[in-house]
C-alpha cells in the first residue's frame, strides 16, 4: 500500500479502476466488487465495504452480521468492521463503486 497516505489513496483508486485487481498486505486484502460477488470467508472474519467516488446504492448483502437490503453507502454512512456469519457472503449493488476490505485472520 505504501508508507504514505497519498500513495495508499491512489492505490485504492487503481483497484476501483481495475476490477479483479487486488491489493494485499500481511493482514488484509482490498479489492473492488463488480456489481455482484460471492466471497469465501470464515465465520467471524471482519469485512468492510467502502464507497469510492460517490454513493453506492441498491446494496444487498447476505451472510453478514449487519445486512443491507437495498441499502446505500455514502459519505454519511460507510460499512466498516462488519462480521461474516457464514463461510460464503453474497454482496451485490446496482450503482456506484465499492471497495471491499477483508481482514485475513
Amino acid at each position: 500500500w505504501g508508507h504514505r497516505i497519498d500513495h495508499s489513496l491512489a492505490n485504492a483508486l487503481l483497484v476501483i479502476r481495475h476490477p479483479g485487481m487486488k491489493m494485499e498486505t500481511e493482514t488484509e486484502i482490498v479489492f473492488a466488487i463488480d456489481k455482484k460477488l460471492q466471497l469465501d470467508c470464515f465465520v467471524g472474519q471482519t469485512l468492510s465495504l467502502i464507497p469510492i467516488n460517490g454513493p453506492v446504492s441498491g446494496i444487498d448483502t447476505h451472510g453478514l452480521k449487519w445486512e443491507l437490503k437495498g441499502g446505500r453507502l455514502d459519505l454519511n454512512f460507510i460499512g466498516i468492521s462488519n462480521v461474516c456469519l457464514k463461510e460464503k457472503v453474497d454482496i451485490s449493488f446496482k450503482e456506484g463503486s465499492l471497495l471491499c476490505c477483508i481482514i485475513k485472520r
